[in-house]
């Protein structure tokens, strides 16, 4: 669907906005109107992303199709909403006081940062809270149980996936609340994804194609280093342990406390984005999670590659 009238104004561009939430079946009742039609935010954090869509969406879809660091917006570093000072300090100096935030809370952060910083703050007050449970547990386990329990390892794992269910049931129901149930099945192409061709499909969409044999090799090219990763984690591991028994055990010499406190482990991460080369923003994102998780013992020189 042509976004025309996009570039008028914001107001436009929120109703396309919310025609498109609709297309994508993110909310249940289409909008009333046509493209030209002109409908006000329900909240400020709407009209940043309808005026941030507009900035950045590509030329063919209504957008300015402005890339920073991209072309010829290069000099283009970043593009970002300029602050309501009042509005942040009424904010902060309301949720300053509150030791507990409400659902009525969170939707006051919704409201003035957008539903991915509202997330963001009610998971983490979650999982804080929900750390109350191992925290009372460890404290009896070190007191009444050996230092190898079965039973505090059951009751951890059974808080881990109690607390891992509670959270998708609150998360699927604040999606419900702020209408953003399914938003991840909007995929918005990469700026910097490299095609090969370019041709427009039976249903008028310019569609960029990377051949998929070449999308997989070039992901395959991740298995040396996650095994290198792995043989070299396993060594220092190995190497580690051999030495932490051989002084706690049987090192009875000067500077044995410092020398058994001296043995820790830091991890390495990796930027795979730029070779795997992934086309859809939300995937790129999830490689970028996934990966240094698996190659977390690789060098700095290793990283580089990426």
């Amino acid at each position: 669907m042509p976004l025309r009238g996009a570039i008028l104004g914001t107001p436009i561009n929120t109703h396309i906005c919310r025609v498109k939430d609709w297309l994508y079946g993110i909310v249940p009742v289409k909008p009333k109107g046509d493209s030209t039609t002109v409908v006000d935010s329900e909240y400020e954090a709407e009209d940043l992303l309808s005026l941030y869509s507009l900035v950045s969406w590509p030329k063919d879809i209504g957008g300015a199709g402005i890339t920073p660091g991209l072309g010829k917006w290069e000099n283009v570093k970043s593009v970002f909403p300029i602050h309501n000072p009042q509005t942040n300090h009424d904010l902060l100096r309301h949720l300053g006081g509150r030791l507990y935030l409400r659902v009525e809370d969170l939707d006051k952060i919704r409201d003035l940062f957008g539903a991915k910083v509202a997330f963001y703050f009610a998971f983490t007050q979650t999982y804080i809270i929900s750390l109350l449970f191992p925290s009372i547990t460890g404290i009896l386990a070190w007191v009444f149980l050996p230092g190898y329990s079965l039973v505090y390892a059951i009751i951890t794992g059974l808080w881990c996936n109690i607390f891992l269910e509670y959270w998708k049931i609150q998360e699927t129901d604040l999606s419900i609340r702020w209408k953003v149930k399914g938003v991840g099945r909007m995929k918005l192409n990469r700026p910097e994804f490299k095609y090969e061709k370019v041709f427009v499909d039976d249903f008028g969409r310019t569609i960029h194609y990377f051949p998929k044999w070449k999308a997989i090799m070039r992901q395959m090219l991740q298995f040396p280093f996650v095994l290198m990763s792995l043989i070299t984690l396993g060594a220092l591991i190995i190497i580690v342990f051999t030495l932490e028994i051989l002084i706690v055990e049987e090192y009875e010499g000067p500077y044995k406390w410092y020398l058994v406190s001296s043995f820790p482990l830091q991890d390495l991460t990796t930027r795979p984005d730029r070779l795997i080369n992934s086309k859809p923003r939300n995937i790129c994102l999830l490689c970028c999670l996934q990966l240094p998780f698996l190659t977390s013992a690789n060098f700095s020189k290793m990283s580089q590659i990426w």
